[in-house]
């Protein structure tokens, strides 16, 4: 009998374990994707009382050519880099997590449009005035913001979609351009 409860915790360990690696990024400081779905979906079922929640998806522009010129280790430390300007700016409500790829999300509990596409315009100037240094070299960081509230939308992918929708037709917030929109 012995060796079969060592045999389950050894299992509850590695399931631990497993769902541990499932939440986290592999090496940011932010939550996953689907740590970050995970919380998106918890604020869309339980918003009643809330402000209007947002979310705010930030898109790295040029993080292809940082890969391409500097290498895979360069485009790591960049989103590295950008991930940790985006913790200096979280109010203590927000909840920040990497979408993948060159894409990061937060989520405004005490938010309505305006204010989340004020953040939105704070982050890309905050981004825009940290520039990405690697050996040496220093290379501005562009990136653009979209907006949704959370008001009108069912699921995480609905909100994803409708922030994406406004990053890629909407002003976008642009850094490196003219930021009026």
């Amino acid at each position: 009998m012995e060796p079969l409860r060592a045999e389950v915790e050894r299992a509850r360990g590695r399931e631990f374990h497993f769902k541990e690696l499932a939440e986290t990024h592999s090496f940011l400081t932010l939550p996953g994707r689907r740590e970050f779905f995970r919380e998106l979906t918890h604020v869309l079922a339980h918003m009643e009382g809330l402000t209007t929640p947002s979310l705010i998806v930030l898109h790295l522009v040029n993080a292809d050519d940082i890969r391409r010129r500097l290498g895979r280790n360069a485009l790591d430390g960049v989103l590295i880099h950008v991930s940790s300007v985006i913790d200096t700016i979280l109010e203590p409500t927000d909840v920040a997590g990497s979408l993948g790829g060159n894409d990061f999300g937060l989520i405004q509990l005490v938010s309505d449009l305006t204010l989340a596409q004020n953040k939105a315009k704070d982050l890309v100037q905050a981004i825009a005035a940290a520039p990405f240094q690697w050996q040496g070299k220093i290379t501005p960081l562009e990136t653009m913001a979209g907006v949704a509230t959370l008001a009108t939308t069912e699921t995480p992918e609905a909100a994803l979609i409708a922030a994406d929708k406004d990053l890629i037709s909407g002003p976008g917030f642009i850094s490196g351009e003219d930021e009026t929109p």
